[in-house]
């Protein structure tokens, strides 16, 4: 059996049970992890001020991955000039990693990260449409909350026609992050077949934001037209019971910093990016500027599509 790190959010549940003066066996027994990793945890990571800290945790943990990353792109030079290669040809990190040439070896996730610890020309790595979100947003995301992502449902529990897109009515949820002097970020939802996109302007990632934005604009279909809901697992989607029961579907959980299994949803992203660059001071966002880029999108030609529309093609599944 493989050992998967500790994720931020479990860091976060250890954090506040050992603050509560719980043992390390319950806590080991309430994240579903071995005692010994949550002694380890503690012992390699302490808090001078708080006994542990998540968020210091974390850091370290970084810190001695990013070591580690550098030794294995920068201390093969053949590696690292593939993947400089793939990047300034505007490959993602997957395209990267199922090109790369036999005996050499990298995980995306290994790719990823080296972009996020620079060691890759700015020029070159900015060419990645996910350029610049880092894992301090994940930080962020969880300081001082603790959610428990072991009782959710999986993407890899998901039905078999969600993935080949065989059957409609399956979609794929995520948050557009914009500046804080926009006051708002963009929900976006995005059906996987058809690839016909819904932007919401929601003021804050809240989960009771999000659930209230999902539930207002996916309930106007039918249920066939909203079979499943694949998220990542920031915690504005930690109200998806209440969506579940709302919307008569299933929502399921994406693996931590795995943008790949999101991948229409991603595309779409970058898309709505055109209209709303990531670094570029915007104004106050309205209703017609969304209502516009969404109109945009949906009714671009699309090759996957053969160069039908995605309103064409979801108002064909929908009727």
């Amino acid at each position: 059996m493989s050992y998967h790190h500790l994720t931020i959010e479990e860091r976060a549940c250890i954090a506040q049970y050992y603050k509560n003066g719980l043992k390390i066996s319950e806590i080991a027994k309430l994240i579903k992890r071995n005692k010994s990793t949550i002694s380890r945890e503690l012992k390699r990571n302490p808090s001078k001020n708080e006994g542990y800290n998540a968020i210091g945790a974390q850091r370290k943990y970084n810190k001695r991955r990013k070591k580690c990353i550098r030794h294995k792109v920068l201390e093969n030079q053949l590696l690292y000039e593939f993947v400089t290669f793939g990047l300034s040809q505007y490959w993602s990190p997957d395209q990267i990693v199922n090109k790369l040439p036999e005996p050499l070896s990298i995980s995306i996730s290994t790719i990823y990260r080296a972009i996020d610890n620079k060691m890759f020309d700015e020029v070159v790595a900015s060419r990645l449409r996910r350029y610049g979100k880092n894992l301090k947003r994940q930080l962020h995301k969880t300081k001082n909350i603790c959610y428990d992502f072991s009782s959710v449902r999986t993407i890899h529990e998901r039905p078999k026609e969600v993935e080949t897109r065989d059957e409609f009515g399956h979609w794929e949820l995520d948050t557009v992050v914009l500046r804080k002097e926009c006051g708002c970020h963009i929900a976006t939802f995005v059906e996987r077949k058809t690839r016909y996109a819904i932007f919401v302007k929601i003021k804050d990632r809240k989960a009771k934001t999000m659930a209230d934005a999902i539930i207002e604009k996916l309930s106007v279909f039918p249920d066939y037209a909203v079979k499943t809901l694949t998220v990542d697992r920031g915690l504005e989607f930690t109200d998806w019971k209440r969506v579940e029961e709302k919307l008569h579907t299933k929502v399921y959980f994406c693996d931590s910093y795995s943008p790949w299994q999101r991948g229409t949803n991603e595309n779409t992203n970058g898309l709505l990016r055109q209209f709303f660059p990531r670094r570029k001071l915007l104004p106050q966002i309205n209703e017609e500027s969304l209502v516009f880029a969404q109109n945009m999108i949906n009714n671009r030609p699309r090759k996957v599509l053969h160069y039908s529309s995605p309103h064409q093609i979801f108002l064909l599944h929908l009727n």
